[in-house]
């Protein structure tokens, strides 16, 4: 994933395109609707803060998804037209099986 404005490339866990299709798999994708992320204690941080602020300056996002394995959290960060972001949180709760 290319961020232009912040001359920037990121490879994003899952990134939906909903734009045009990419003419071959070299090219690095400069715009997504959803991004989503999957959160490590090592990555956590970076994730949270510096691709979330780089990911903002893409005019087609919509959502960017936080899915974190370690507290079994999903957040997802909606964008509110010029309004800003709203976040919804969603938590599992009960047994949690990630072999199943």
């Amino acid at each position: 994933m290319h961020v232009a404005k912040a001359d920037a490339y990121y490879y994003p866990d899952v990134m939906v395109n909903c734009g045009g299709a990419v003419a071959d798999a070299s090219q690095a994708v400069d715009d997504a609707t959803l991004i989503v992320e999957v959160l490590s204690p090592s990555t956590e941080v970076t994730d949270r803060r510096e691709k979330f602020n780089t990911y903002k300056r893409l005019t087609g996002l919509q959502e960017y998804m936080l899915v974190a394995r370690e507290y079994r959290q999903v957040e997802v960060l909606r964008r509110q037209g010029d309004a800003g972001w709203l976040c919804m949180t969603y938590e599992v709760s009960g047994p949690f099986d990630l072999k199943a």
